[in-house]
């Protein structure tokens, strides 16, 4: 677990060393070629972290980081792309695409609190908490309404159906209960007739063997 975190925090540092090179003069420029680099540098940046995350079995969160950054100084819109994170293979999709969209929805509505341009000041202190932890509750949600949504649709018929289908059956009987209703039938109408013979006498073999004496 140790090793994994501080593994996490070194590629963090590398990639936001790698985002530092972008910044060349002061003032700093935000031409839209430098934001689209510095966007592209934070994707990257989420993707690898997702992945190495993924490959290590532990979730550290650190791969909003990246998303969280790039939304509060350049907006939503360079911080959607953020969103593929939830498509890599062996990522649950809802959980991971409501985690990132709960972060890109508090970075959006704390950009104008934060003020990434401005130095660091007290006003971190609330707002950083404020926006991963929307993120992680946002996926934690998800995730228990999808885990009750699939139990929901694969959970078993009762015994005997619905009680739509016990009232179909009542109201339709099938052919046994048919036959069960009918009156049985009089034995003493039940007579023998004998068999026609070739002339129309009665047959022989249809009549009973007399006796001789």
């Amino acid at each position: 677990m140790l090793i994994t975190l501080l593994s996490d925090l070194g590629l963090t540092a590398l990639f936001a060393f790698a985002l530092s090179q972008t910044y060349q003069v002061w003032p700093p420029t935000h031409a839209l070629p430098e934001r689209l680099l510095r966007a592209a540098l934070s994707l990257c940046a989420a993707l690898v972290l997702a992945l190495h995350e993924q490959a290590s079995g532990q979730a550290s969160g650190l791969s909003l980081v990246a998303v969280a950054l790039v939304t509060l100084r350049y907006g939503p819109l360079y911080g959607l792309p953020g969103l593929t994170v939830a498509f890599l293979p062996g990522m649950d999709p809802v959980q991971v695409a409501f985690q990132t969209a709960g972060v890109l929805l508090m970075a959006t509505v704390l950009r104008p609190a934060v003020r990434v341009d401005l130095p660091p000041g007290a006003r971190l202190l609330w707002t950083a908490p404020l926006i991963f932890l929307a993120g992680h509750l946002a996926g934690h949600l998800a995730g228990h309404l999808a885990g009750h949504l699939a139990g929901a649709v694969a959970a078993p018929a009762p015994p005997g159906g619905t009680a739509a289908d016990r009232r179909r059956a009542v109201q339709r009987p099938g052919p046994d209960h048919a036959r069960a209703a009918q009156p049985p039938e009089d034995p003493e109408r039940l007579v023998h007739v004998p068999r026609a013979g070739i002339h129309g006498r009665p047959d022989r073999a249809a009549q009973p063997p007399s006796v001789h004496r």
